[in-house]
């Protein structure tokens, strides 16, 4: 009895880290061409009417964030697609959050990917790829490795 135990424990243990594999496995980075060069067409006419003024017209950021650049990429590190796409549906436009529907949303998502020089592919982004879907990882900032370093003697340089 103790054995079946034992091997009815190592065997969903085995099952789970396949499970988790298995997901990983299905993550895609923003880098793949996760969209389409049309949709991202359609993107960037809704953006000029109703996020430019805020965001700027280069995504720079004016009064609002900005949608491209370091600061953009750390802010969004790792995370997945969907989550931005959810915060662009349920939070823009500034005086009318909620007013975009999904599809909108989906496609501001990719004129974004565009303008920050991710790849286009051949289909589009839909609401069943998001969640797999996700920003790289944020480079370190040069800013940053010297207060890494703050209070530690490092050997002189030869």
């Amino acid at each position: 009895m103790i054995r079946f135990h034992r091997l009815l424990v190592s065997s969903g243990f085995i099952l789970a880290l396949c499970l988790v594999a298995s997901l990983d496995a299905q993550t895609v980075s923003v880098s793949a061409g996760v969209y389409s060069i049309t949709q991202a067409d359609r993107g960037q006419q809704l953006y000029a009417k109703q996020c430019a003024q805020c965001h700027g017209k280069a995504l720079e950021g004016t009064i609002g964030t900005p949608l491209v650049g370091d600061s953009f990429l750390a802010n969004w590190s790792t995370r997945p697609l969907a989550n931005f796409v959810e915060k662009i549906q349920k939070t823009m436009p500034f005086e009318r959050p909620g007013s975009l529907t999904r599809e909108q949303s989906i496609d501001l998502g990719a004129y974004i990917l565009q303008a920050g020089k991710f790849p286009a592919g051949q289909a589009e982004l839909n609401e069943a790829a998001l969640a797999r879907i996700t920003f790289p990882a944020a480079k370190p900032t040069a800013s940053a490795a010297p207060a890494s370093l703050a209070g530690t003697s490092l050997p002189p340089a030869m």
